[in-house]
């Protein structure tokens, strides 16, 4: 699901509605607000969200985006809890309540997590990384126990 996502998606799709990410713009009314104002109103809309990560807009048209990490949301590091501002009045054009979604949705969310391990803490870091070790161990475990039981050639 983490590497076919254009594929996956559609057949998700048929079972569960999936989230649409908003096409949004604005125009562009003089200088861009200071992003502290900004957080402040994507804070206000989920007063329980910390500041994940913001995504500044590469356009002047285009929205910032403010991704707040939300207790029972199973990733701090990629919160589906998003608000969409227009960057230059602070209007909240859009949100994304991260609590609050679809059965597909709650399956795509969780799989960052669980591939990394940061869903358990430091336990789950842990097995993710034993759990990408493993191939290697196998691999070397396999080949000694081959060349053990391969038949030796005799010389002379």
């Amino acid at each position: 699901m983490l590497d076919l996502p254009d594929q996956v998606r559609p057949l998700l799709r048929q079972m569960s509605s999936l989230y649409a990410t908003p096409v949004l713009t604005v125009a562009p009314t003089g200088n861009p607000l200071p992003l502290d104002t900004l957080i402040a109103r994507a804070e206000r809309r989920f007063p329980d969200g910390r500041l994940a990560w913001i995504e500044t807009p590469a356009r002047a048209t285009a929205a910032i985006r403010i991704n707040l990490a939300r207790p029972g949301e199973p990733s701090r590091r990629f919160p589906r809890t998003n608000v969409w501002l227009d960057p230059y009045s602070g209007r909240i054009l859009a949100v994304r309540d991260g609590l609050a979604e679809s059965g597909g949705d709650v399956l795509l969310n969780w799989l960052h997590p669980l591939h990394g391990g940061e869903v358990f803490g430091m336990a789950g870091r842990l097995l993710a990384l034993l759990a990408g070790l493993s191939p290697i161990a196998l691999f070397v475990t396999g080949l000694l126990r081959w060349r053990r039981r391969r038949p030796r050639r005799r010389h002379g």
